[in-house]
């Protein structure tokens, strides 16, 4: 575990100092998404659209309908499939892939307008010159297959007809491998040509705390088949309102972006504490002049219990799911804190780097109840560090390393991937969860991307193993540690 820590801490402070290095002799001329996989120069998204409107009807109106499909297959050495139906969750608290075997992971329409701005709100201020008239955009997303069971928005689509009865029973989802649909993002935005640059977005959005995000797109920063716990832990949907504001503009030191939003909480379009709009996010986004190096910090803070009345009965009947599992008459407040440092260092190395700590706090009252430890629940903590290195052969071939340690001590920060039965009671998996991945990426053709991998997960307590039949009979304990192997098929239309 130390040497995770000092391989993660090297790699953080090589990124720091690539980002305090970067040479501002020359205005960015073009973005270098220092998180993205090395791609062909014509972005592969939206290409059936274009053939069927024209680039003429594209670049006029500037609508766009991207499609992306991903096929995937993973085997590990700790499952024997017994349990979850042909290895359905038997990956987990890895998640995505969560099953072993073959994995239809999702089909995936964007519809989106692209707006004339200099900045992209969640992600980062851009160079050039500012647009001197407001303008607009939206995305509409509808994707189907097994990624989106913990894609789904409660109060939302969680709990569509065409989503049971795996939405009602996630053992019975497991089993039979079930597909789900969802809507991941649903937002508008607007850009005012105020002060800097503005821009507000508002609407179901993904949250703008770490470098991963679920959706695979050719220039996104998702290099590896599979994710860090972290993503897990925070990479989550919003409903609510979001400024943007652009803090500083220089050709000398850069560009600088903050952000604050309003939103209802993770995961849901109802407040689990019944007040509207009651929790918030932001962060500070830096860039430098030739976009080469970025530093961002980010953060959501906001009440997080599912409120009760004085019998005890939560005041709102929506289901939340395994995000809130603490019941309390008074706040909760939970809060997740992040900061990305990334560097493009040359045409073929690219690193990222990343510290997280969350908090959920709890007032050791006896109304004050954990799902998972009962009534006088005192709050609960998790922190981790992970980062990446990737080498371009090519713009079509390119390899790459990505290492985490992830401390949950008591499990509450991973749920629900953690979450599995020991002779019929609940058990979560905690602890130091650590894993070393090492990957590549291969464009065949424009259209297609091959992300083949090989992953070792440990921890310094049993998490490994739990979906099969003898663990949850509870004949022998889960494994300490895990080798999976994975691969998946990414397709852009």
């Amino acid at each position: 575990m130390k040497t995770v820590f000092l391989l993660i801490g090297a790699l953080l402070l090589s990124v720091v100092a690539g980002v305090a290095s970067d040479s501002p002799e020359k205005p960015a001329t073009e973005i270098i998404t220092s998180t993205a996989p090395p791609a062909p120069p014509a972005l592969p998204e939206g290409t059936m659209w274009r053939t069927i409107v024209g680039e003429k009807f594209v670049k006029e109106t500037r609508f766009t309908i991207d499609v992306i499909a991903s096929e995937g297959f993973s085997v590990d050495n700790t499952s024997d499939s017994s349990q979850q139906g042909a290895g359905g969750g038997a990956n987990d608290p890895n998640g995505a892939p969560g099953d072993t075997g073959s994995n239809f992971n999702y089909a995936y329409v964007i519809i989106h307008r692209d707006m004339k701005t200099n900045l992209l709100p969640r992600i980062t201020p851009l160079p050039g010159p500012s647009p001197v008239k407001a303008d607009w955009d939206i995305e509409a997303d509808v994707a189907y297959g097994r990624d989106c069971q913990g894609a789904r928005m409660a109060g939302w689509d969680t709990h569509w007809g065409v989503n049971e009865p795996g939405a009602t029973s996630p053992a019975l989802a497991a089993a039979n491998r079930q597909n789900f649909v969802c809507t991941p993002n649903m937002y508008g935005q607007i850009y005012l040509p105020f002060f800097k640059g503005i821009a507000i977005t508002g609407g179901r959005y993904g949250s703008g705390l770490g470098w991963e995000i679920p959706l695979d797109l050719s220039n996104g920063p998702n290099y590896f088949y599979s994710h860090t716990y972290d993503m897990y832990s925070s990479s989550l949907q919003v409903l609510g309102v979001l400024a943007s504001a652009n803090l500083m503009r220089s050709q000398k030191h850069g560009y600088l972006l903050a952000e604050l939003g309003l939103n209802n909480g993770e995961q849901t379009s109802v407040s689990p504490g019944g007040n509207t709009m009651g929790s918030f996010d932001g962060a500070i986004r830096w860039a430098s002049p030739r976009m080469s190096s970025s530093l961002a910090y980010a953060f959501r803070i906001g009440n997080a219990n599912i409120k009760t009345n004085a019998q005890g009965a939560p005041i709102n009947t929506t289901d939340f799911g395994p995000l809130y599992t603490v019941l309390s008459p008074k706040g909760q407040l939970r809060q997740r804190h992040s900061i990305v440092a990334t560097r493009q260092f040359n045409s073929h190395w690219n690193a990222e780097a990343e510290a997280v700590y969350f908090r959920q706090d709890g007032d050791n009252q006896a109304s004050t109840i954990w799902a998972f430890g009962g009534p006088h629940y005192g709050g609960s903590r998790a922190a981790g560090v992970n980062g990446r290195a990737i080498y371009a052969v090519n713009p079509r071939l390119s390899t790459g390393i990505r290492l985490e340690t992830f401390h949950t001590p008591d499990g509450f920060f991973l749920l629900p991937l953690n979450l599995h039965y020991v002779n019929g009671v609940p058990t979560l998996s905690k602890g130091y969860f650590n894993d070393v991945t090492l990957g590549a990426n291969y464009w065949p053709i424009k259209n297609m991307r091959f992300r083949p991998e090989v992953r070792y997960d440990w921890n310094n307590n049993s998490a490994f193993g739990t979906g099969n039949a003898s663990v949850l009979a509870g004949l022998r304990n889960p494994q300490k540690s895990q080798i999976t192997w994975n691969m998946d098929m990414l397709f852009y239309f």
